[in-house]
């Protein structure tokens, strides 16, 4: 047993930690928060100047001079309940702990990130933040024991070390490393790439359930839907070939005429008629639908002026998102939450009051009908011409009573209850006078 537990703990350093291999007394670090820069030294000479992020207080990340204690690969964020190499692990891939304050490299550290636009900001809880790629150069360059120096001055980098005590030569000015606009996008990355990235998914018919700049997982289901749709490893993880299939742009050139171009939904007119659009029509007024709900983040697979299963499937997550009966079919309140206008339908004289066409007319456009009631109330097991006429009335608002024949019967009910909750009237079926002023 004992043999085992040390057998345990050989193999834990193994994955986890690197071998100690002793600091050169000439290789160094210095980090500046008044510039959130930290310099990298080997053998006295200064090598590479990085943009970080430090604490969103000055007295958040300490000040003073201390050393790399560990170093560790993929560590979890505990606190979080999230493994190591995660996208979603905010403390990125790479880990140099540092004794600050008393502490043993567990508390403290120089690491990686997964949301790139905070760094050079003051961000952390007392960390310093790095790029993914940047620290991990650095992790290859640095030993256990490598001094740290933490400070806040208007000094260069020299001057920092020599009144360090150290001895450096060569130049004092080598520029600030940046990283690419290529960096992959991943779960948990937030930002304006990421916004262009949720609006390009959108655009193609790949919702992210919103265009908010932050990577979750919905955004993450759509790259993978995408990727598997083209033929992409479908891990979720925006690289170059990804980019390079939705047609995103990973070059640094910079490049403001097309800029505008990138992340913009599609314009459309979104005058529509007063007919209800509901599952198995088709028309340019379905199209319009389509581009409305696909602007807004909800998915129609297509704009291809059909109304089928996914159009559907879009309406109703619209719906339930903006608390409306989720049933489908785009009526009067779907309209309106949408933004799209209703314009009054054309009818001429012989059209309304051919008795015979009214079954092929509520078809394809409302039937005109005269909508004063008397003061009776209408309600459930009446019948008659005030009946019929609620139930055109309704029909013709998309709230179907099955039929148009002067019977108040279940069906007619149903259509009552469904218009007075979308109105935000009492659902109580029965047709009075706040009821008729609403219809």
């Amino acid at each position: 047993m004992k043999k085992f537990i040390i057998s345990l703990v050989l193999l834990v350093s193994i994955v986890f930690f690197e071998v100690p291999a002793q600091a050169a007394g000439s290789d160094f670090i210095i980090i500046n928060k008044s510039n959130n820069q930290l310099a990298y030294y080997s053998n006295n000479k200064l090598v590479k100047t990085f943009k970080v992020g430090t604490g969103r207080q000055p007295s958040y990340t300490p000040e003073g001079k201390f050393k790399i204690v560990n170093k560790i690969k993929n560590r979890p964020y505990y606190s979080g309940n999230i493994p190591g190499g995660d996208p979603r692990n905010p403390l990125g891939n790479r880990w140099l702990g540092i004794n600050a304050r008393g502490t043993w490299g567990t508390t403290y550290a120089i690491h990686g990130n997964n949301n790139p636009s905070t760094i050079g900001g003051y961000v952390s809880a007392g960390c310093v933040r790095m790029y993914d790629d940047e620290v991990e150069w650095l992790y290859n360059q640095v030993k256990v024991n490598t001094p740290v120096i933490i400070t806040s001055s208007s000094k260069s980098f020299h001057s920092i070390a020599a009144a360090n005590g150290y001895k450096v030569s060569g130049g004092d000015a080598v520029p600030v490393t940046t990283t690419p606009t290529s960096t992959v996008l991943k779960k948990g990355m937030k930002g304006a790439e990421v916004r262009k990235l949720q609006q390009d998914l959108t655009n193609k018919g790949y919702s992210t359930k919103g265009i908010d700049g932050i990577f979750g997982s919905n955004t993450e289901a759509a790259v993978k839907k995408f990727q598997k749709a083209n033929n992409i490893k479908a891990d979720g993880v925006v690289g170059e070939s990804t980019k390079k299939a939705l047609g995103m742009k990973t070059s640094v050139a910079k490049t403001p005429a097309k800029k505008e171009t990138v992340g913009k939904a599609v314009p459309v007119d979104t005058t529509v008629s007063s007919t209800p659009l509901k599952k198995g029509m088709r028309s340019a007024e379905v199209k319009k639908l389509q581009q409305v709900l696909s602007n807004k983040g909800y998915s129609t697979k297509g704009i291809d002026g059909i109304f089928g299963s996914n159009t559907e499937a879009a309406v109703k997550k619209f719906q339930k998102a903006n608390n409306i009966k989720a049933d489908g079919v785009v009526g009067e309140s779907t309209k309106k939450a949408l933004g799209m206008k209703t314009s009054a339908p054309k009818t001429t004289a012989k059209k309304s009051t051919a008795t015979s066409k009214v079954t092929k007319q509520t078809a394809a456009k409302p039937v005109p009908v005269e909508t004063t009631f008397s003061s009776t109330l209408l309600k459930k097991g009446m019948k008659g011409a005030e009946v019929k006429k609620l139930q055109q009335v309704l029909t013709n608002k998309g709230y179907s009573t099955k039929g148009i024949d002067g019977v108040f019967g279940s069906n007619t009910e149903a259509a009552v209850k469904k218009f007075q909750k979308s109105n935000k009237l009492k659902v109580d079926g029965v047709v009075g006078p706040a009821t008729k002023k609403a219809l």
